[in-house]
């Protein structure tokens, strides 16, 4: 693709952004996801990254339950989660009730491919799409040659090479 999780994921992992944080979760959630699966993984995640104690009985425990455990455990918290690969139109409508807004400063990332699933997310005019475009020509050669032949193309490769590139479309995952 584009570079919705890698870029997603070079935020989340940079210390000086977590370090703004009482505690994080990376959530991946896919076409398939279950919610009862997401919410204990995502409370899970919570837990863990403070090397607190995972309550007990997390894995009986059902929907409505999770989201209330959530919503209370970061209730007085500033968090940050990121639910990566998001493919349904009414995902954000669930998992918003255990998102507590909380004036802490708190964020929450959605990566997904899908315009409307976007669209759907956005509930004021402080929530913030951001469309990633692809790479222009220059910068999809560019990329492909340092990562082909760790700089420059050979003379002899370069027009088997820029067809390559016209061919990806400018999508760094393809290059």
């Amino acid at each position: 693709g584009v570079g919705k999780t890698t870029l997603a994921k070079k935020v989340y992992d940079n210390q000086r952004v977590v370090g703004h944080f009482d505690c994080h979760a990376w959530v991946t959630v896919s076409q398939s996801f279950k919610m009862e699966e997401l919410l204990r993984n995502m409370t899970k995640k919570f837990y863990q990254g403070r090397k607190e104690a995972v309550p007990e009985g997390i894995d009986t425990i059902d929907e409505m339950s999770l989201i209330s455990l959530i919503r209370q455990y970061l209730q007085d918290k500033r968090y940050v989660v990121v639910f990566d690969d998001v493919w349904k139109l009414d995902f954000w409508g669930f998992i918003k009730y255990g998102l507590p807004e909380n004036g802490n400063g708190s964020r929450i990332i959605i990566t997904t491919r899908n315009d409307e699933v976007a669209s759907s997310c956005k509930e004021s005019s402080f929530d913030y799409i951001h469309k990633l475009q692809p790479l222009s020509p220059k910068s999809s050669w560019e990329l492909f040659c340092k990562k082909t032949f760790q700089g420059g193309c050979p003379p002899e490769l370069e027009k088997l090479s820029l067809h390559i590139v016209k061919r990806c479309g400018g999508l760094p995952l393809a290059l």
